[in-house]
């Protein structure tokens, strides 16, 4: 298939955050942190690791304190290893909306 997707055009980011706070820290550890900065409120502080960092409590904690935040806002990919700290989390949900031209151009490439 020949499909070349141009933001904004052919597709949009949205996002949501579940459980958000007053005062957030951003905690993750994503490949390029910097593509969440257009989603992103206002924030107490930044902390970025690289991709797929094993978190520990203690570092999380560290987060919180050092920024005086409430929760710490991450990715629902780093959220999975964060829960079982029984730590504030606010969960930044990321999705696209893909137009339905595009969505017409996967399937008639799909049934040829």
């Amino acid at each position: 298939a020949d499909l070349v997707l141009e933001e904004g055009k052919d597709f949009t980011r949205k996002t949501t955050i579940t459980s958000a706070t007053q005062k957030m820290v951003l905690v993750t550890a994503i490949a390029n942190p910097d593509r969440l900065t257009p989603f992103l409120p206002e924030l107490v502080g930044k902390e970025t690791y690289p991709d797929h960092h094993p978190f520990t409590k203690e570092e999380l904690e560290k987060a919180l304190h050092v920024n005086e935040a409430t929760s710490i806002l991450t990715t629902r990919k780093d959220a999975v290893k964060m829960e079982g700290f029984g730590l504030p989390l606010s969960i930044l949900e990321l999705e696209l909306e893909v137009g339905v031209h595009v969505k017409e151009k996967i399937t008639s490439f799909l049934e040829h």
